[in-house]
């Protein structure tokens, strides 16, 4: 989480959040508290009446940034096992998401299996769900999100100051370096759609069918 006076941002990650942490950190006296990718649950309560903000992104472009991130050290990045045997980004997007019963880092598959989401979706929940009414197969009116402003990173700058200047206030000069600063750990990779099988868009469409249910993102068929 990062953190000043007013603003919680929670880290998802793959979400533009090392962004929105460098800008908060150099322009707006917020400081980096550990662990990071820390959820609304996890949260001081004290910390509950600022403005919450996290970020969010297609789910397709997730997996492919994701997967280019990961891929120039495969053989010992977290998801060494899912790499292993696999030629393409579609190959591995459905092996990944079809794992039933492994650990991978912070992904507990047993539990993605029993809920029937997807990586993207379980990290969401652990970053924004403040409680869930069912342990499997799950729905989205399971779900109730913390009292959190979402963010898409379409034009993520232009959405943050936004919200910020908004909701609590943003200084001229913060708002200048913000909006004009580079984008940080892009990766060099095409649009989604040119990773993506039909098997791979209707396993993401059925797995994170949550993230497209609750943040209004359209289909691929």
């Amino acid at each position: 989480m990062i953190i000043n006076d007013d603003i919680v941002f929670i880290h998802l990650q793959k979400c533009g959040g090392t962004f929105i942490k460098h800008m908060m950190e150099q322009n707006m006296n917020a400081v980096n508290v550990r662990p990071e990718h820390n959820g609304f649950r996890d949260m001081n309560p004290l910390d509950k009446d600022k403005l919450i903000v996290g970020t969010i992104r297609n789910p397709y472009a997730w997996y492919v940034s994701l997967y280019h991130s990961h891929l120039p050290e495969a053989d010992v990045s977290f998801f060494s096992d899912i790499f292993r045997g696999t030629n393409s980004f579609a190959e591995w997007v459905k092996k990944f998401l079809n794992t039933n019963h492994a650990v991978h880092h912070d992904l507990n598959f047993s539990a993605m299996s029993r809920l029937d989401v997807g990586p993207y979706t379980y990290r969401m929940l652990k970053c924004y769900a403040d409680e869930l009414r069912s342990n499997s197969n799950l729905k989205s009116e399971d779900i109730s999100l913390g009292n959190i402003e979402i963010i898409k990173t379409d034009d993520l700058a232009n959405n943050f100051v936004s919200l910020i200047e908004e909701k609590v206030g943003i200084n001229t000069e913060s708002r200048k370096k913000i909006l004009g600063a580079s984008k940080i750990h892009t990766s060099n990779h095409g649009h989604y759609s040119e990773y993506y099988d039909q098997e791979a868009y209707d396993l993401v469409n059925h797995k994170d069918r949550i993230i497209f249910e609750l943040f209004g993102y359209e289909h691929e068929r």
